[in-house]
């Protein structure tokens, strides 16, 4: 049921939905009868599922345009009810901008994880975290650690957790967050981790020189079934972006395909 559904994932879903019924209108975002439920710039964000809440009114407007069956109504209805509901993230202090990453996130099938400045927040300690909030680094919107732990939690320890492809660097393998104690722990965590199926933990060593993902940090996300399309995001210091055109996607993979084979396994790099 559409009910039982994370709030964040109902957003999506109700989104796409109503951008297929849209184009299945022959309706572009600045057609009349479009602008006047929603200007291209607010249709964008709900069609990608990324508003803090849909109005049950907009959705009834947007299905009286979009000539929508009584099934497909009574469907974007039960979802736009499944968003309001609060996710597990809510009782933490999350960005709102952020929980669209965590929901994402719990449902991929396959993660491919390129952060070379920090260890990426599914594999870190809690010391190494609490170290990082210490010292407020820790800017991404999951800085409480709850949030951290629940968050492994479900990623890593659900009925079917994703592969993982993790690309770290020995930078932030060397960088003392929370002193010696702290980075020796973390690194036998990223060994133990690196052991159970389908986790590959890759390191890019200072021998290496230059590399491919110098330009900042990503994550490539699929999903099994169609349901939604392979996603890039991205973060930086002032926010965060979600691309899903094939441009995109290629250009990634292609980033961190060659970033790979230039890494090696995080147990080589221990034990070297």
């Amino acid at each position: 049921m559409s009910s039982n559904l994370n709030p964040n994932l109902a957003k999506i879903q109700l989104g796409r939905f109503l951008k297929e019924y849209r184009l299945r209108a022959g309706l572009k975002p600045g057609d009349a009868e479009v602008v006047k439920i929603a200007k291209a710039s607010k249709l964008k964000a709900i069609e990608a599922g990324r508003v803090q809440s849909f109005r049950y009114a907009d959705i009834l407007a947007f299905g009286s345009i979009y000539d929508v069956t009584r099934d497909e109504l009574d469907n974007l209805t039960e979802l736009q009810e499944a968003s309001e509901k609060p996710g597990w993230y809510h009782q933490f202090d999350v960005l709102e901008a952020f929980t669209t990453f965590l929901t994402m996130e719990s449902v991929a099938s396959k993660l491919l994880i390129v952060e070379i400045e920090f260890i990426t927040g599914l594999f870190q300690i809690p010391e190494y975290t609490n170290a990082l909030r210490e010292f407020n680094l820790e800017n991404k919107g999951g800085a409480d650690k709850g949030v951290k732990s629940e968050r492994q939690e479900l990623v890593l320890d659900g009925e079917q957790p994703p592969e993982i492809v993790y690309i770290t660097s020995e930078a932030a393998l060397k960088r003392q967050v929370g002193g010696r104690k702290v980075m020796k722990a973390q690194l036998e965590h990223l060994v133990t981790m690196s052991e159970r199926p389908g986790i590959d933990i890759l390191v890019l060593p200072f021998s290496l020189g230059p590399h491919h993902a110098m330009f900042g940090p990503f994550t490539i996300m699929y999903f099994d079934g169609g349901e939604f399309p392979t996603t890039v995001y991205l973060e930086s210091i002032d926010g965060s972006r979600y691309e899903e055109g094939e441009r995109f996607i290629k250009l990634y993979e292609s980033v961190s395909d060659k970033t790979r084979k230039q890494a090696i396994p995080i147990k080589d790099y221990a034990h070297g």
